[in-house]
């Protein structure tokens, strides 16, 4: 549902003000084209990228939702939606990609010559990952999910077939934003960059999943489908930054650590800051997000682009000072605007669902389509012990890891029955 919303919200949102504030014209700071009823269909160019920059605000947003799934109401949760479509994410546009935006390279006059951020490691991902840390924390953990002690404690998984599936979307849908980015192949120096963009994030998100597959294989002697996948993510999210300037061995460097540093910053988020994410999404989009603009400034190739120059191949270290920069205000921008919208819809009680209602599930108390309790709610633990698996593709505590070929914490119907003869 929340997703849902967030396409259609953010649409009616975007079009009232959030292009005006992302588009060019204004200050350094926010723009003032197309607003609302300015939009329209005589300048191709303009009008395309009015919808693109839609679906990069809607992306963002979605970062959140996955971030705080199982505890939220959605009147809060699309109320944070809507500021993040009116203000957050538009302004983080007009700032690095409008022509006049204090840290876009287009600018001659931004700061240190401005930021390369080629289909959005920074506008979108880092400004998105910050926020639903934010968020994470704001709204405080599902219920169950740590112990009294503070220790992570396993929930229910969800189906490792949604996950994969999910993933190969998310894999599709990368390289239409990616490509997408360059607005037009009609001529043949746009296809050619098409081909390389296309090229790159394949390269990106393929390496990270290596990567990480690689190093949980080796630290704990399992094949987890949820942690590949993730990899996978935060290696697309890593080389977006770049990969229209970058070449080939680049791209699979850039997703390879940007993959590394998934994993390391998961594992932080839950065992050291004792924030519930439930999709990792600070992990897998703000630290890879926060990479990709840094590699982008060391990697880019400039036969590739001359304007575009990375510090290893002569470029000089300006433009990895202003990604620097860039992170830094990023990051401060989404997480103090993102906490004032989250705090206001806490303190008027829109935001935050109970733990009964969690235990219950959401879904069961609040939407319709959806099944009713039946005149009675169990816990977790309850429901967890009483319903059984219903295939291989469910994953519980197990994390969707398999050892030897079979899911972790499942028990086959043959080798139930083969212990029931047994025991006769």
């Amino acid at each position: 549902m929340k997703n849902v919303l967030d396409a259609s919200v953010c649409l009616m949102i975007w079009w009232l003000l959030g292009s005006a504030v992302a588009g060019d014209g204004g200050n350094l700071f926010m723009g003032t084209n197309l607003f609302a009823f300015d939009l329209g269909d005589d300048d191709a160019i303009a009008t395309s990228k009015w919808l693109l920059g839609y679906m990069y605000a809607s992306a963002s947003v979605t970062i959140v939702s996955g971030a705080v799934a199982e505890r939220t109401h959605h009147i809060g949760y699309i109320m944070n939606a809507a500021v993040h479509t009116a203000a957050i994410f538009p302004a983080v546009n007009h700032w690095l990609w409008s022509a006049n935006g204090w840290l876009s390279y287009q600018n001659p006059d931004a700061v240190l010559g401005g930021v390369f951020d080629f289909a959005g490691s920074g506008v979108v991902h880092l400004t998105g990952g910050v926020l639903a840390l934010v968020a994470c924390m704001l709204v405080g953990p599902r219920a169950g999910r740590f112990s009294e002690s503070g220790t992570p404690l396993e929930l229910r998984g969800q189906s490792s077939s949604f996950i994969m599936l999910g993933t190969f979307f998310l894999w599709l849908g990368w390289l239409a934003f990616n490509m997408g980015s360059t607005i037009g192949i009609s001529t043949h120096a746009g296809a050619l960059t098409a081909a390389r963009v296309g090229t790159r994030t394949m390269l990106g998100g393929s390496s990270g999943c290596v990567a990480v597959t690689g190093v949980e294989y080796y630290r704990s002697r399992t094949w987890s489908l949820p942690t590949t996948c993730y990899g996978i993510l935060s290696g697309l999210v890593a080389v977006t930054a770049s990969c229209a300037t970058i070449s080939g061995w680049a791209a699979v460097s850039i997703g390879a650590v940007g993959a590394l540093l998934y994993y390391v910053t998961s594992f932080l988020v839950l065992h050291v800051l004792k924030v519930d994410d439930v999709v990792d999404a600070f992990a897998i989009h703000a630290v890879p997000g926060a990479w990709g603009l840094v590699a982008a400034s060391l990697f880019a190739d400039g036969k590739f682009s001359p304007v575009v120059v990375g510090l290893l191949y002569g470029g000089g270290g300006s433009m990895l000072g202003a990604a620097l920069v860039a992170i830094a205000a990023i990051s401060l921008w989404s997480a103090t605007v993102g906490f004032v919208g989250l705090w206001l819809t806490r303190k008027l009680g829109v935001l935050l669902i109970s733990h009964e209602v969690q235990n219950a599930g959401i879904d069961m108390t609040a939407s319709r389509g959806a099944p009713r309790c039946g005149g009675y709610c169990r816990s977790p633990q309850a429901r967890r012990d009483a319903e059984p698996m219903a295939d291989n593709s469910v994953h519980d505590g197990s994390e969707g890891r398999v050892r030897g070929g079979r899911p972790m914490g499942y028990e086959c119907s043959t080798t139930r029955a083969v212990r029931s003869t047994e025991a006769v």
